[in-house]
């Protein structure tokens, strides 16, 4: 009897350890980038190029796991290079599988982080060194300006007397169209950020009522002139290159 009391709480000893490391495990597998983040959409930015100015990359995940990279070296050809192909999971990274004629013959690994992904070496490990966090591309939008109303409060340098009612600006993420209006029409453009601050945008649809000042045009023509945008707490600005900003917004409440 003192033999098979002994035994027991081995046995069972044993068999918690195991339970808890297939749980441990089971939390591995399912707690991971594919799970638990939003990782379908576009991604781009530049990283170094041993021979070039930099090489531009924009990379689009689907939830079908295919990729679209298209992949531009500056300062030698405008020429894009694109690639189709399908991915696989491996953990928290991914594999590319396609290939085309231009495509180097070694794999590509990317690791999935929150809005951003990391391109890996060869062998699919982090790249270190001081150009470490050159090697990341940033997922297309801006979570910090995005889905929010911006109130208008200066236009060329000029204090703009006004409410969030009648001047603001929105940015809606889920079909990347910027509505903004001044006093007068509802306006809409399309829309692009890219790397996080780099914007781009389109004229689209508006209303077509006849404005008492000016104030509408030049708020349309800073939308579009506009090719940065920066963002600080609760202030926005519209830039074009590192110039005096063309218009600035602060969150409304």
């Amino acid at each position: 009897m003192k033999t098979i009391h002994f035994v027991l709480p081995i046995a069972m000893a044993v068999l918690s350890c195991t339970s808890e490391a297939t749980e441990s495990e089971n939390f591995i597998n399912h707690h991971n980038a594919q799970n638990s983040l939003d990782w379908d959409g576009v991604y781009s930015g530049i990283i170094p190029c041993a021979d070039c100015e930099g090489i531009e990359i924009e990379i689009t995940l689907t939830q079908d796991m295919e990729y679209e990279m298209i992949t531009r070296y500056i300062g030698q050809s405008d020429e894009s290079i694109t690639e189709k192909g399908q991915f696989q999971w491996q953990g928290n990274n991914i594999e590319l599988l396609g290939k085309t004629k231009h495509s180097q013959s070694e794999t590509k690994f990317i690791k999935v982080e929150e809005n951003q992904l990391r391109m890996l070496d060869t062998e699919g490990k982090i790249i270190e060194g001081n150009l470490s966090e050159q090697y990341v591309l940033k997922k297309e939008g801006n979570v910090a300006v995005e889905n929010k109303r911006w109130q208008l409060v200066e236009l060329g340098g000029q204090p703009i007397n006004s409410s969030s009612d009648t001047h603001y600006l929105i940015f809606h993420s889920h079909n990347n169209k910027l509505e903004a209006k001044a006093n007068c029409n509802t306006m809409q453009f399309e829309y692009k950020i890219s790397n996080e601050f780099q914007l781009s945008s389109k004229a689209g649809l508006s209303t077509l009522m006849a404005c008492q000042d000016d104030i509408e045009d030049r708020l349309k023509n800073a939308i579009q002139e506009a090719d940065n945008i920066s963002v600080d707490e609760n202030r926005l600005s519209l830039n074009k290159a590192r110039m005096t900003p063309l218009a600035v917004f602060v969150l409304a409440d």
